[in-house]
């Protein structure tokens, strides 16, 4: 803490953290058995914490600018912003205009978000983007630039980059497409297993995809769970009998089974 009234970031997570420790003690929350300790809880909540690196800067440059007044400074004369905080880069430039009131929180990090997006830099994109959205989560056109975005990094071929902004999605709103997305790159990496789990969540959200059906068919036969996979395959048959590769996978999958058995 800077003082008794302006924490930083590592100290609100410690107030919320005390808060959370006197709730337990008072014996004010459910008494049930929770899924994971606390301290796991509290790693939990500090990994999927969405702070970008906009907000630190803002945040220290907030802390340069009290730190330029009393009781730090026992004179009248004060520096300028700019003296203080001397931007040099372009997000340093984003957060003097935040300070300075001369653009809001969400402008900024939008602005911020698509100036690394047009960089080619994906992770300090995900990282701005992944704040604006958690702080306004409810305004939709956000989640359509996210599925935008990744439709084109699928059409060129860039998983990688389509499972970051995915990724992002995934934790803040999962849906059908992500985790149709997700689950289609793992099955391409030979990620069997978490292919299904998000692919199963897919179809608990969407059960017509077929893409999403056959892919499950797919993903069960490399698992050997040929009667999943068969179930599946079925499934799209009285769908869609004409699906592209579907009749030779169901005949593979019926022979894989009957091998199997013998």
């Amino acid at each position: 803490m800077t003082d008794h009234l302006h924490p930083t970031l590592e100290g609100q997570l410690l107030i919320g953290k005390l808060f959370y420790e006197q709730i337990a003690n008072l014996k004010l929350l459910p008494q049930i058995t929770p899924q994971y300790p606390f301290e796991k809880q509290d790693s939990i909540t500090r990994s999927n914490f969405f702070f970008s690196e906009l907000d630190s800067l803002i945040a220290n440059y907030r802390i340069k600018i009290l730190k330029n007044d009393w009781p730090y400074k026992k004179t009248k004369k004060k520096l300028d912003y700019k003296e203080i905080l001397r931007p040099l880069t372009f997000i340093d430039s984003m957060a003097y205009r935040v300070v300075a009131n001369n653009l809001s929180w969400a402008e900024a990090q939008d602005i911020t978000a698509r100036h690394f997006l047009s960089a080619g830099d994906i992770k300090k994109f995900v990282n701005h983007i992944g704040s604006l959205i958690y702080q306004y989560s409810y305004i939709n056109d956000n989640y359509k630039l996210l599925e935008a975005l990744t439709i084109d990094f699928l059409k060129t071929n860039k998983f990688d980059d389509a499972l970051k902004i995915l990724t992002l999605h995934y934790n803040l709103r999962p849906n059908a497409f992500c985790t149709k997305w997700i689950g289609q790159i793992k099955l391409s990496k030979g990620d069997i297993k978490e292919s299904i789990k998000y692919l199963e969540e897919s179809f608990s959200y969407d059960a017509n995809d077929q893409q999403v059906i056959y892919n499950l068919s797919g993903a069960y036969a490399l698992n050997k769970e040929y009667d999943k996979a068969i179930k599946y395959a079925e499934m799209l048959l009285r769908i869609n009998p004409e699906y592209p590769g579907l009749q030779n996978l169901y005949f593979q999958l019926i022979n894989n089974r009957k091998n199997l058995k013998a």
